[in-house]
């Protein structure tokens, strides 16, 4: 995967050239706003006992064998590989 300075992405298949994909990221806060619309609902989350409304963190993990080109190390550090998860 190579994302570009402008947030941009591309897969690198094993065979054949490189290709734009939609960005992950913006599809995982489109995941957590649908999530946070659900879950208040149906009343899912407890309103007791001082309980907090959950957060939710936007993280993209790839293969471990995979290779993500960054504009720079420490830029877009939620694309992770899987293997670096904790």
């Amino acid at each position: 995967m190579r994302i570009s300075p402008q947030g941009e992405f591309e897969a690198y298949p094993k065979e054949g050239g490189p290709y734009p994909i939609d960005s992950p990221l913006a599809q995982n806060d489109r995941h957590i706003l649908l999530l946070q619309r659900l879950l208040k609902r149906h009343n899912v989350i407890p309103h007791r006992m001082g309980l907090a409304q959950p957060i939710f963190h936007n993280y993209v993990m790839i293969s471990g064998r995979g290779r993500i080109d960054r504009p720079t190390p420490d830029s877009f550090p939620n694309v992770i590989k899987g293997d670096l998860f904790l």
